[in-house]
């Protein structure tokens, strides 16, 4: 396996995600490619249950150009685009 760089140079691929559904992978990095709201999540990053701190991203309108990492393994947005990038 290739180590963080490689990983968030986006080489191990990556997935667009555009309007509302919910898709599932798992992702290490989420990019705001156009204006989005994160409906629901899970995995081990903020707005997820049981994280700590348990602060929710839902229903905020992340910027684009806004970034996060983690781990995602399902991503439902009301609105916008991201893109995930693959473990």
């Amino acid at each position: 396996m290739r180590g963080e760089s490689y990983q968030l140079q986006g080489q191990q691929g990556a997935v667009t995600i555009s309007g509302a559904g919910t898709t599932t992978g798992n992702f290490r990095w989420i990019l705001v490619a156009a204006d989005a709201v994160i409906s629901s999540m899970t995995g081990n990053v903020l707005g997820v249950a049981g994280a700590n701190p348990n602060v929710s991203l839902a229903g905020v309108t992340l910027p684009a150009g806004f970034s996060f990492g983690g781990v995602v393994t399902s991503i439902t947005l009301a609105s916008g685009t991201v893109i995930a990038y693959t473990v």
